[in-house]
């Protein structure tokens, strides 16, 4: 059993700024990808994650720990927007609203 397991998964809730860098960065993979396949979309979205990742103090955040907040994070994205399609089509949401 890893580390992971072991402890609760966090996700942020964003700031209104947070929320308008996120829009902008969607913005930017739907004006400027659009002709690229998905597999393309992920793995530059991966990348810039990744060099996020490395402006990260190892010491005040360690590998299992910032790999746990990426993927809760990516779960969390991907919850809210299947949300926010249901809430578009006038159906309940599909997962807790945090």
């Amino acid at each position: 059993m890893n580390n992971l397991s072991k402890t609760p998964m966090k996700t942020v809730q964003a700031s209104p700024q947070d929320e308008s860098l996120r829009k902008e960065i969607l913005n930017l993979i739907q004006r400027n990808l659009t002709t690229n396949t998905p597999e393309m979309v992920l793995a530059i979205a991966s990348q810039v994650v990744g060099q996020a990742l490395a402006f990260q103090n190892p010491i005040t955040l360690g590998r299992d720990k910032a790999i746990e907040l990426i993927q809760a994070n990516i779960e969390k994205g991907n919850q809210d927007y299947v949300n926010e399609i249901l809430r578009r089509e006038g159906k309940p949401p599909m997962f807790p609203m945090n």
